[in-house]
């Protein structure tokens, strides 16, 4: 399943290949889910990359991909942690 594929690579800090395969399934015709998106807003958020988890975010909301809590709740983390403010109150 991709969510598996994009989660092992994310838990293993290979962003790179985490993002290839979701961008394999959309050219593939294949829409990612929430799930899909949530598993690489987590790894880019682990590897403390708040500027791709928030480009990701964006390409999830394109895809019309409503975001959850948890979506939410991971990026404003992020943010806070990285003393982000701004960012944190999104």
């Amino acid at each position: 399943k991709l969510k598996t594929l994009i989660h092992a690579w994310a838990t293993v800090g290979n962003m790179e290949r985490a993002s290839y395969w979701l961008v394999k399934c959309k050219e593939d015709g294949i829409t990612p889910t929430a799930v899909s998106y949530g598993a690489l807003l987590n790894g880019y958020c682990q590897n403390k990359d708040l500027k791709e988890a928030e480009r990701w975010f964006s390409e999830m909301l394109k895809d019309g991909i409503l975001p959850n809590e948890r979506h939410i709740a991971t990026l404003t983390q992020l943010a806070a942690n990285l003393g982000d403010v701004d960012r944190a109150e999104m």
